[in-house]
């Protein structure tokens, strides 16, 4: 090992695209060496496994899955061996419970003397009372914990978390990419890009994310049906794919939405993604809302969501009502349904709220910010061990 680094094993269960500029730059750190151990994901997952192709080192492990109902469970079985090995001073491991690998993984670092950093979702949307206990305890175990934000620190030191070993790594993406694509167009373009879609004359609206159960769409498509009475010009666009999207189909036909929504299918490409967020009034995504957020800031859009945070991701944390979002009364088509109004009608509230947007993303969530919150972890859970703490 390097006197002069200290040497980091970060374990993935599934390493997607959007997570390669924070082990990058993590990498770039003078005080850490870095090695990324990374798994290929199950057949089931929509989110995809993406290879660094030599940005930071890294290794393709094994992972073992299972699923029961609508459960799962994973295993690492390298995990331990690779602690034991004495190539790292300090491992971060996934905080999720159904990662087993991860118990005999604690054992083997305690006994190599190997500080563990807990990276861990602490609160998320629908998340069940007996799992916000198991995450907590399981908390009290490893060297240093890093959350998404200031709400899940206090939550968890308030019920006997220790303060000193919780950081805060501000979950991000690198938005680099959106900023390049969306910089690529003027007005002129949009006006031509609509013409060419058959949309000039209409108000967009976009949601883009995964059609899950736990976006609430349905309630979006109702909320378009209130809209159209009297504003026959607003569209909605839906970007996405997944398990509702017959059901949603169905849905809209019903209640005759067909010629207002455009079904786009999933596309992730920023230069192709860049002009239907430029068009756009706002990002609509009833609940649920995570990450999506920020890449919605980054083109300058402010997104509608529900004013319920505990139907939330923990990147909601970001979104501050009447700033860079609007939200609506919880489980309210009506209220939605206003608030998209009032942003179709009002060109100040609405570019306000678009500049704010972006400062978001500017200023405060950063990837310069995310592994700040890493390092100080890692410094640490290597300092604690080095105590004997």
């Amino acid at each position: 090992m390097s006197d002069n680094k200290i040497n980091v094993g970060f374990f993935y269960r599934v390493l997607p695209h959007y997570r390669l500029p924070i082990m990058e730059e993590l990498a770039k750190r003078p005080e850490i060496d870095l090695t990324v151990l990374y798994s290929k994901e199950p057949s089931w997952y929509s989110l995809k496994t993406v290879n660094p192709n030599g940005r930071f080192k890294s290794e393709l492990i094994e992972m073992r899955a299972w699923r029961l109902g609508n459960q799962e469970i994973l295993y690492q079985p390298d995990a331990s061996r690779l602690i034991k090995s004495g190539r790292f001073d300090v491992v971060i491991l996934p905080g999720n419970p159904r990662l087993l690998s991860n118990f005999p993984a604690l054992w083997a670092a305690n006994k190599q003397r190997v500080g563990v950093v807990w990276w861990s979702l602490g609160l998320m949307a629908n998340q069940s009372p007996v799992t916000i206990a198991i995450r907590r305890w399981l908390m009290h175990i490893p060297d240093a914990v890093v959350l998404y934000t200031t709400d899940e620190r206090d939550y968890f030191v308030s019920r006997g978390v220790p303060p000193e070993k919780v950081f805060i790594a501000q979950n991000t993406i690198d938005v680099t990419a959106e900023r390049s694509a969306a910089n690529a167009w003027n007005a002129e373009l949009i006006d031509d890009f609509l013409a060419e879609n058959g949309l000039s004359g209409k108000t967009l609206f976009l949601f883009c994310a995964r059609l899950r159960k736990i976006k609430r769409v349905d309630l979006l498509l109702r909320a378009m049906a209130i809209l159209l009475r009297d504003r026959p010009d607003i569209h909605l666009v839906i970007i996405g794919e997944g398990e509702l999207e017959a059901e949603l189909k169905e849905l809209s036909a019903k209640l005759r939405l067909d010629g207002s929504i455009s079904w786009l299918g999933s596309i992730y490409e920023p230069q192709r993604l860049a002009p239907w967020y430029l068009s756009s009034k706002a990002l609509v995504i009833p609940t649920g809302i995570g990450l999506a957020a920020f890449q919605s800031f980054a083109y300058g859009l402010p997104c509608i969501t529900t004013s319920n945070r505990q139907k939330q991701s923990p990147e909601a944390s970001a979104l501050l009502d009447g700033y860079n979002c609007l939200m609506f009364e919880d489980e309210s088509i009506a209220d939605m349904a206003e608030k998209m109004r009032l942003l179709a009608s009002d060109r100040e509230l609405q570019q306000r709220l678009s500049v704010n947007a972006r400062r978001t993303m500017e200023e405060e969530y950063t990837v310069d910010k995310m592994v700040n919150g890493f390092c100080e972890a890692i410094r640490y859970a290597k300092a604690c061990v080095s105590r004997g703490c």
